[in-house]
Parts: C-alpha cells; structure tokens; sequence
C-alpha cells in the first residue's frame, strides 16, 4: 500500500512541476516573442490594408499558439493534481498533527492554482481570444479602426492575466515545496520515527 501511496505522490509532484513549467515556459516566451518581433519590424503581405503595426499581430498569432500549448498541458496536469491530490490529501489527514496541517496547506495552494486555472479557461481566456481573433481577421480585412478597437479590449484584460499567470505560478510552486515536505506515508521514513 505504501509503495502505492508513493507512487500517486510521484504523479502528484511530476503534475505540478510540468504545470509551473507550462506557466512560466509560456509567461517567458511572450516576454521574448514581443520585443523580437518588434526589433524586426516585421510585415504581412496579406495584411497591407492593415495601418496599424505588423509586428503585433505577428507576435500576437505566434503567442496565442504558445499559450494555447500551455493551457492544453496546464488542464492536463489540473486534472492529475486534483485526482492525486485527493488521496495524498487523505493519508495526510488520516495522520492528524502536521500531517493533517499539511493537508490543508496542500489543499489550499492546489485549490487556488484550480481556481485561476478554471476562471482562466472558461471567462478570461475565451474573452482574450475572441478579442484577439477580431482583430486579427479585421487587420487583414483592412479595417484598422475596428482592428484596434478590438485590440484595446484585448489589451484591457491583459493585466488580469498578467496577474493571473503570476499567482497562479506561485501557487504552484508553494505546492511544489509542500509537496518536497516530509509527509508520514508518503515521503521519507514511516510516521512515528521522527518524520513529520
């Protein structure tokens, strides 16, 4: 049972550790693909009707893919923390004391990566998106009114998401810690000999 109990904290951990990885792979690679694009200036032949700046909407298809990857591997890896977690959090509490401290730290900081995770997928992300593929498809209609129009509004929620991405890192990676924590069953020696 133990090895079994083992094997689910191993999935639980690799989860979490390739979901950070998505988060801050995608965070980082915009940071990368904005500035380049910008320095290159670079212009779409099937976009000349389009007078505002060629190098956003370059960057902006380039990122979009990026972040797609990422939230694709992201829910993956929600739906395995979550079911993991379901189990580590339960032989934590069994353990009562730390263990059951324990548990509820883990709870807490796997529940508020779901929380973003979720508000991300089903309000926030399909919202950037839209605004995004409007305007795209009016750039390259040549309508650089309502291109920028809808470029503002995808510009609005872009903080939030900022935002959004950075605590959802840290929670994240506070579960990353808790999950390197020495836990009686899971990890480590057998409770009652000096593991917490």
């Amino acid at each position: 049972m133990r090895t079994v109990i083992g094997v689910v904290h191993a999935a639980h951990t690799a989860a979490t550790g390739v979901w950070l990885a998505a988060v801050v792979g995608a965070g980082m690679s915009a940071a990368v693909i904005f500035p380049e694009m910008k320095s290159l200036d670079a212009r779409l032949p099937d976009h000349e009707g389009y007078g505002g700046a060629h190098w956003s909407l370059a960057a902006g298809r380039v990122a979009a893919r990026v972040f797609a990857v990422a939230e694709s591997v992201g829910l993956a890896c929600a739906a395995v923390v979550m079911i993991t977690g379901v189990v580590v959090w339960g032989v934590l509490s069994m353990r009562g004391g730390a263990g059951r401290w324990l548990a509820m730290a883990r709870g807490l900081a796997c529940g508020a990566a779901a929380g973003l995770a979720g508000f991300d997928a089903t309000i926030l992300r399909p919202r950037m998106d839209q605004n995004a593929e409007d305007y795209w498809s009016a750039a390259r209609a040549g309508l650089t009114d309502v291109a920028l129009g809808a470029k503002r509004l995808f510009d609005a929620d872009h903080p939030i998401a900022s935002g959004l991405l950075m605590a959802l890192a840290a929670s994240l990676m506070a579960n990353l810690v808790l999950c390197a924590w020495p836990s009686p069953g899971l990890i480590g020696r057998p409770a009652g000999r000096g593991s917490l």
